[in-house]
C-alpha cells in the first residue's frame, strides 16, 4: 500500500522542465474506495488533498473514475484551510512559491488536463468553467490554473450523464401558476436557482408564459413542429416563437424543443387517446389529396383537423385524424335530392299558376 511521495512543487517543476526523480521515497497512504456518487473534488475535500495530488498518486483516474476503484490518498501539503474550508494557495500567478500560503477566495485547479476532464473532476459543466475563465479563454491572462466556479449545480448525475437545468434569478415554486402575475419568473442562464429538466414537474417560465420541454428524438414523427402542435393541442406559432429565442436555444439539449403547456396528452405517450377517432397512417408516396379521396372528404378538412402547415405537408408514418361526419358522396346525394325536390316544387308551382282554358260555347 505504499506509493512514491512527490514533492509539493512537482507540477511546476514539470512545467519548467526541472523535475528530478532522485530523492523520492515511498510512504504509507490511506485508501479510499471510489463510490458511485464520488468525484475527485469531493474526495479531495474529505482528505484535504488537492485534486492535482490525487491525480499524481492515481494516474488511472485522469480519464475515468470507476466505482469500486481503490484511490490512494497521498501525504502532501493541505489543500484547504481548516477554519474556512477555502483553498490554500502556495504559488503566485507566475508559479513562484509564496513565503506563506494564502487563502484563496476562489477554487483553483493547477493541472494541464483538458477542460472536459476537469469538468468531471469537479462536477461542474465545462461552459461554466469557461465563463469563470473568460479572460484566460480570450488569452488576456496568463495565470496558471483554472478558476472552478462553486455556485453552480452538479453537472453530472451518479451515472456520469449530463444533467440539463433551467435556471432563474430567484427560487421558483413549480406548483404556482405565475401567468398574469407582476413578478413572474423568467429564464436566466446565469441564475443560481436551477431545476432539473428531467423532473416532470419542472416548468420553464419565459416572459410570463409557462413551457414544457419535449424530446422529439424518441419519436421521429414528432420532429415536425406542426405535428407536435396538433398532438399536444397547442399553437404552432407559439412553438415557432419560443424556439427562435436565443436564450432558449442556449438552454435546450440536443433534439429538444419547448412547447407551450399542453392542453392534452399526446397520443405518442397515450395511444388510447385515438380509440374514438378514425386515424390514417401515411404510407410512402401518399398525398393529402389521395388520402382525402380515399375517405371521400375534402383535403382541407384533414388539414384543419390535423393543424397542418400552410403547405399541407405530410410525411411517412404520420398519423392523421380523419374528420368524422358527412362524406362528399353523401353531401352530393343530399344536394341532388334537394335539387330534385326544388325542381319538383318549381314544376308543381308553375302548373298551379297556369290559367285554366275557357270552354267553347256550343250552338245547337
Amino acid at each position: 500500500g505504499q506509493r512514491l511521495g512527490y514533492p509539493p512543487n512537482i507540477y511546476l517543476d514539470q512545467l519548467n522542465g526541472t523535475y528530478n526523480r532522485e530523492g523520492l521515497a515511498y510512504q504509507d497512504m490511506a485508501i479510499h474506495i471510489f463510490k458511485r456518487d464520488d468525484n475527485l473534488y469531493s474526495i479531495s475535500q474529505t482528505y484535504n488533498v488537492c485534486v492535482e495530488d490525487l491525480l499524481a498518486a492515481n494516474p488511472n483516474l485522469v480519464d475515468s473514475m470507476p466505482t469500486g476503484y481503490p484511490t490512494f490518498i497521498p501525504n502532501t501539503r493541505p489543500c484547504y484551510d481548516e477554519a474556512s474550508g477555502q483553498q490554500l494557495i502556495y504559488e503566485d500567478e507566475n508559479g513562484y512559491a509564496l513565503e506563506d500560503p494564502q487563502i484563496s477566495d476562489q477554487l483553483m485547479y493547477y493541472g494541464n488536463q483538458p477542460l472536459g476532464h476537469i469538468s468531471h473532476y469537479y462536477n461542474v459543466c465545462q461552459n461554466r468553467i469557461e465563463d469563470a475563465n473568460s479572460e484566460k479563454m480570450n488569452h488576456r491572462s496568463t495565470y496558471l490554473g483554472w478558476v472552478i466556479p462553486t455556485d453552480r449545480p452538479d453537472c453530472f448525475d451518479e451515472d456520469g450523464d449530463l444533467i440539463n437545468y433551467v435556471c432563474y434569478d430567484n427560487p421558483v415554486d413549480m406548483t404556482v401558476d405565475y401567468r398574469g402575475a407582476d413578478d413572474f419568473p423568467t429564464v436566466n442562464p446565469d441564475g443560481v436557482d436551477c431545476y432539473d429538466l428531467a423532473d416532470p414537474y419542472t416548468r420553464i417560465w419565459y416572459e410570463g408564459e409557462a413551457y414544457q420541454i419535449m424530446d422529439y428524438e424518441k419519436e421521429k414523427i414528432l420532429a415536425s413542429r406542426a405535428f407536435t402542435a396538433w398532438c399536444y393541442g397547442v399553437s404552432l406559432d407559439a412553438i415557432d416563437a419560443i424556439n427562435n429565442e436565443q436564450v432558449i436555444l442556449d438552454l435546450l439539449p440536443f433534439h429538444h424543443r419547448l412547447i407551450p403547456e399542453a392542453t392534452r396528452e399526446c397520443y405518442i405517450d397515450h395511444p388510447e387517446l385515438l380509440n374514438y377517432f378514425t386515424v390514417h397512417q401515411v404510407e410512402r408516396y401518399e398525398t393529402l389529396l389521395g388520402i382525402a379521396h380515399q375517405y371521400d372528404i375534402l383535403p382541407q378538412w384533414i388539414a384543419q383537423a390535423n393543424n397542418l402547415d400552410g403547405d399541407n405537408m405530410i410525411w411517412e408514418r404520420q398519423m392523421l385524424i380523419i374528420p368524422d361526419g358527412m362524406r362528399l358522396s353523401h353531401i352530393f346525394a343530399i344536394f341532388m335530392s334537394v335539387m330534385a325536390l326544388f325542381i319538383t316544387a318549381l314544376l308543381f308551382y308553375r302548373l298551379r299558376r297556369r290559367p285554366t282554358p275557357k270552354k267553347k260555347r256550343q250552338n245547337n
